[in-house]
């Protein structure tokens, strides 16, 4: 069955955003962020993994799923493709992990990822850690 399917999840910036994790790149409900959380990128997000349209959760959790999510903020987009994975729950009640490896858990939302927080220009992490909006344009699609 193919298809496309698309959702935009609407987060903030916060001043403990420091996005150096090398493999990982998260957005998370929670309002508030300590400097451990280095590879998040949007807080008190408007959905979480269990809360994806029904009809991105079904194409997510096939394995020959790609996912494109587009990162804007204050005009600027960073743009993160992966997988999409049959082991994914998106179950977690709170966050949506991108991740480089195959790992999967209930936040995993990407495998595979060309990108992580690390990666992320300066200019853009320095826009998100004044507290700046950011658009996450989700898209799965499968051939």
């Amino acid at each position: 069955m193919p298809g496309v399917a698309r959702v935009t999840i609407r987060c903030k910036g916060h001043p403990f955003v420091t996005a150096l994790h090398p493999t990982t790149l998260e957005i998370t409900r929670d309002t508030e962020l300590t400097p451990r959380g280095d590879c998040i990128i949007g807080i008190a997000a408007d959905m979480a993994a269990r809360d994806l349209p029904r009809e991105v959760r079904e194409l997510l959790c096939r394995d020959d799923a790609v996912v494109t999510a587009g990162f804007c903020c204050e005009g600027q987009v960073v743009t993160v493709r992966g997988r999409g994975s049959s082991r994914m729950t998106l179950s977690h009640p709170d966050d949506m992990v991108f991740r480089r490896s195959g790992f999967v858990c209930d936040r995993t939302v990407a495998i595979c990822a060309d990108g992580a927080a690390r990666t992320f220009p300066r200019d853009f992490v320095a826009q998100v850690a004044a507290g700046k909006p950011v658009i996450v344009t989700f898209e799965v699609s499968v051939p």
